[in-house]
C-alpha cells in the first residue's frame, strides 16, 4: 500500500497487523517498505483538525527509524496459554509529523485504519491546548505490572496487544 503525504508523494507501506487499544479502538502497524524501513503507527484522534486540538493529518506513536519505540515482546496469556506480542504504546510521547509545521515537508499521513474515536489530548503536540489539560491516568493492561485494570501513573500509557493480518 501507498500512505498519502500531505504534499504530492506517497510513500510504500507494508500492513504488518492491528493493536488493540484498551478502550479506544485498533491501529494499524506498519513496516515502511522505504526511507530506512522499521515500524510505523500514525494516529488521529478526535482532536485532530479541530481549533485548539492537534495536528489534523494526525500524530506519530511509533516511528522506529527515528528512535521513537518504547518496545515490544511476546507475553504468555495465563488463562488459554497462548501467548500474544505487545507493543508499547505510550501517547505522551506522540509527537506533529514535519509537516505540522512546514508545508514542503512530504510526510505519511494517518489513514482510516490508524484514527481513533476518542480525544487523546496528550504528548508533544497538543500547540496550544497543552498546558490546559486536566490529566487523567489512564487504565492500562501492562504485562508485569499488576495485569488488567491498573490505574497507571502515565497518562496515557496503553499496551496495544498485536493481531497478525
Amino acid at each position: 500500500m501507498t500512505v498519502e503525504t500531505g504534499t504530492d508523494g506517497v510513500v510504500p507501506f507494508h500492513l504488518l497487523g492491528t493493536v488493540r487499544v484498551p478502550l479506544a479502538g485498533t491501529l494499524e502497524v506498519w513496516r515502511l517498505a522505504s526511507y530506512g524501513g522499521g515500524l510505523f503507527v500514525p494516529v488521529k484522534d478526535a482532536l485532530a483538525g479541530h481549533d485548539g486540538g492537534t495536528y489534523g493529518g494526525g500524530r506519530y506513536l511509533i516511528d522506529t527509524i527515528k528512535g521513537a519505540d518504547l518496545g515490544f515482546g511476546a507475553t504468555r496469556d495465563g488463562l488459554t496459554g497462548g501467548s500474544e506480542t505487545r507493543l508499547v504504546l505510550d501517547y505522551n510521547f506522540a509527537y506533529n509529523p514535519s509537516c505540522a509545521y512546514d508545508p514542503a515537508w512530504a510526510c505519511p499521513l494517518a489513514q482510516e485504519g490508524n484514527t481513533l474515536p476518542v480525544e487523546v489530548p496528550v504528548g508533544s503536540a497538543t500547540r496550544e491546548r497543552e498546558n490546559r489539560i486536566r490529566r487523567r491516568p489512564a487504565r492500562t493492561e501492562r504485562a508485569g505490572r499488576g495485569g488488567p485494570g491498573q490505574r497507571s501513573t502515565s497518562v496515557s500509557l496503553w499496551v496495544g496487544r498485536v493481531i497478525a493480518t
